[in-house]
């Protein structure tokens, strides 16, 4: 495997310091009155505001946007409520939309339970295939959802290569980018018309909020505006806490990516391990994907473990971890295993037996976080004892 930062030195060096100029600025004014006051937002002497406009959310929505090299972004009240109501802002009755087999549970739920109710037909392909999704529009298409990466085996989707097929056709484009942050993968660069984020993931850093993003051009993030102050998801008491969060992403991004790629190292050269699942690895069946549209490889990881479902549980059970809730928080590490009982506030961890991709009973997923690499590496390597 490369150097975890091969790609993300660059990033954090030039790349993403250029991306970063505009935060930069934000984060180091002392006189945030003087800093709302340029960003539109409301100062000690302006009085009150409303959401969206004129408001806190305003002037972290323009810093965001900035990062995200976007015309425009949007605060919502949940990154859940984000891209519902980018969907509903997309879509009406009549319409065809095309999404990947491989989402979030929630986003697929919305998908696959809720469209159709209103009207919406939907159609799941294999988003490794581009030709799939070439195949699957139709006269009524007019919008793909894309995610990536996606556990459990972070297959890529060729972002450059499907919008440039949806642009041919008139048809738009939305994908969820969190796993990523915009300091490993830019959608807006490779054409994607519009981004959403949740927060809690990378961009907070904490558990304490759950900010929605969406960041897009101006005139379709005008048009989410709208929805969401129609549909009630506009309230925004704790949008200020992304400051915060803001402040300390590109040094909590990398040294994620730097984590993980340690603990995939490590992982397969371990006994107990069957395979590891890592944007990084060298065997990755879209390597030249990855190191095209990627600049970092991420801070999360699957991997199977000799044994199976009894090894994971044990394996599981041996971290000791207090919350086993696939991470979203600045927390040294969190995992989820479909061998191992979760409770959190998301939906509830998916995935299906694949044997040709090598997914088993025994996988585990990983969110690697900001902890010191060696202490990480050695819980890791205590809890193998028991697996």
């Amino acid at each position: 495997m490369n150097d975890p930062v091969t790609n993300l030195g660059s990033v954090c060096a030039e790349h993403a310091h250029a991306r970063l100029q505009p935060l930069q600025t934000f984060i180091q004014v002392a006189d945030y009155d003087a800093l709302l006051a340029r960003n539109g937002a409301p100062t000690a002497t302006t009085g009150c505001h409303t959401p969206h406009k004129g408001s806190i959310a305003a002037a972290v929505s323009s810093t965001l946007a900035a990062l995200e090299g976007a015309e425009a972004a949007l605060l919502n009240s949940s990154g859940k409520d984000t891209l519902s109501v980018c969907l509903l802002t997309l879509l009406r009755s009549g319409d065809h939309i095309i999404a990947q087999r491989n989402h979030s549970p929630e986003t697929k739920n919305f998908l696959t339970r809720v469209l159709p109710k209103v009207g919406v037909d939907v159609t799941l392909v294999d988003h490794r295939d581009t030709d799939a999704f070439r195949a699957a529009i139709t006269p009524a298409t007019t919008l793909i959802v894309l995610e990536a990466p996606r556990y459990p085996c972070f297959d890529i989707t060729d972002l450059a290569a499907v919008s440039s097929l949806a642009r041919e056709h008139g048809v738009l484009t939305l994908c969820d980018n969190t796993a990523a942050t915009p300091l490993v993968q830019m959608p807006i660069a490779l054409d994607i018309d519009l981004v959403v984020y949740r927060s809690s993931r990378y961009i907070s850093g904490y558990l304490d909020t759950r900010v929605g993003i969406v960041a897009g051009s101006r005139t379709l993030v005008e048009r989410v505006r709208a929805k969401s102050m129609n549909l009630g998801s506009a309230d925004l008491p704790d949008a200020w806490l992304l400051l915060r969060g803001i402040q300390t992403l590109r040094d909590r991004v990398e040294q994620r990516c730097r984590n993980a790629y340690a603990m995939a190292s490590f992982l397969e050269e371990h006994p107990k391990i069957e395979r590891v699942f890592y944007p990084g690895n060298e065997d990755h069946p879209q390597r030249s994907l990855v190191l095209r549209q990627m600049d970092a490889f991420g801070g999360s990881l699957s991997f199977n473990l000799v044994g199976g479902h009894n090894a994971a549980e044990r394996f599981v059970g041996a971290l000791k971890l207090s919350s086993t809730c696939i991470g979203h928080s600045a927390d040294a590490l969190r995992v989820a295993s479909p061998s191992y009982p979760i409770e959190c506030s998301e939906a509830p961890f998916e995935f299906d037996i694949d044997d040709e991709l090598g997914v088993d009973e025994g996988l585990v997923c990983m969110e690697v976080g900001v902890g010191e690499t060696d202490r990480l590496l050695t819980r890791i390597e205590q809890a193998l004892r028991h697996a």
